[in-house]
């Protein structure tokens, strides 16, 4: 029996103000302990303990686990390895940046979701000495081959809370509606709302 009570979850009002109505919504839950979380200093999980968590994640109810970002080491490719063969209920979701070679290694562990994220700001942009017509044909080319390998896609726009929002306007959003099969952008707000997201999808 899983441990989350659906019905005492409240999202706000942000699902009414962005979305059109009427709108048929369900609240579900997408946990990043397993790459996320072992950002935190000092934190680090073997495979096994990844492959733990994941079941205890999967036992709570959880609809989408984020195992991990296969290119980071051999050790995180192990243990999302094993998460995708123990037969959770959950979605097992990867992490790739807007590189060809990051989804690859997704697609090779076999998982059908992934996260696609990109630096969207010109802090970031200019830090990184990358143009706004490069890191959008970085986007395209990497959401491209997720959607020739069947793979979902969360599409992360890194700093997109500082991003000049006419380049969002007219770029970002026109190539989420050309994507098929399915595609979700996910936007993080800055704290202190840092773990809120908004998301759209299509499927």
């Amino acid at each position: 029996m899983p441990l989350i009570d659906r019905s005492k979850v409240w999202t706000g009002k942000i699902n009414e103000i962005v979305l059109p109505k009427p709108t048929q919504t369900s609240v579900r839950f997408y946990d990043t302990t397993l790459r996320d979380g072992e950002q935190s200093v000092g934190v680090i999980f073997d495979p096994d303990q990844k492959l733990e968590i994941a079941r205890l994640l999967d036992d709570m109810g959880i609809d989408r686990i984020e195992a991990g970002f296969p290119r980071v080491s051999d050790e995180d490719n192990k243990a999302i390895a094993q998460i995708a063969a123990a037969g959770l209920k959950a979605e097992i979701w990867g992490f790739a940046r807007a590189i060809v070679k990051d989804v690859k290694a997704v697609a090779d562990l076999g998982l059908r979701h992934s996260i696609i994220e990109a630096p969207l700001s010109d802090y970031k942009l200019d830090a990184l000495g990358v143009s706004h017509e490069t890191i959008l044909g970085r986007i395209k080319t990497a959401v491209e081959f997720a959607v020739q390998e069947g793979i979902s896609i969360a599409f992360f726009g890194v700093d997109s809370t500082r991003a000049d929002l006419g380049f969002l306007e007219q770029h970002i959003k026109p190539r989420r509606m050309q994507v098929l099969p399915s595609l979700y952008l996910w936007i993080r707000l800055p704290s202190p709302h840092r773990n809120r997201c908004r998301t759209s999808s299509m499927s």
